[in-house]
Order: structure tokens, then sequence, then C-alpha cells
């Protein structure tokens, strides 16, 4: 059993799905990875497109916000899903 499924690229955001007790934030742009290697604990432009990782969001003095999982679709969209 694998943790990073292969088929999380083919994903449209415009599919709807449902995860009681979790939401996901969706993060576009061109910048969206530069914003999230600042904002989060792991090495987000390391990660391949397709793939995805826990990670945590850290204040300025590296305290954890959020616990989540965080998939890369491309090199513009993100994707966290929160409890």
């Amino acid at each position: 059993m694998s943790h990073n499924p292969h088929a999380v690229h083919a994903l449209s955001s415009a599919q709807e799905f449902h995860l009681p007790g979790y939401d996901v934030l969706s993060i576009k742009g061109r910048d969206a990875v530069a914003f999230a290697q600042a904002q989060f604990m792991n090495d987000v432009a390391a990660l391949p497109a397709g793939q995805w990782q826990w990670s945590g969001w850290l204040t300025p003095k590296g305290r954890v916000i959020a616990l989540f999982a965080l998939l890369k679709f491309d090199a513009e969209t993100l994707w966290l899903v929160l409890p």
C-alpha cells in the first residue's frame, strides 16, 4: 500500500468530494510554492508534482499553527487537507 497515490494529479479542482471533519484549502498561482516554502516546515519546492507529504504551518518564531497533508498538483497548485 502506497501513501503517495499515483492518480492524485488526475483529480480536477472542479470535482467535489467530502471528508467528514476535514477542510481543503487551495493555494494557487505562480508564487504558491514560494509562499508555502516560506511558511511551512517542509521543503515544498522539492516535493514532486502529484505527491503529498505531512507538513505544518509555522509562526515566524517557528511555532506550529496547524498540521496538515500537503498535496502538490503542479508548480502553481497546492492543496492543504486540514482537520
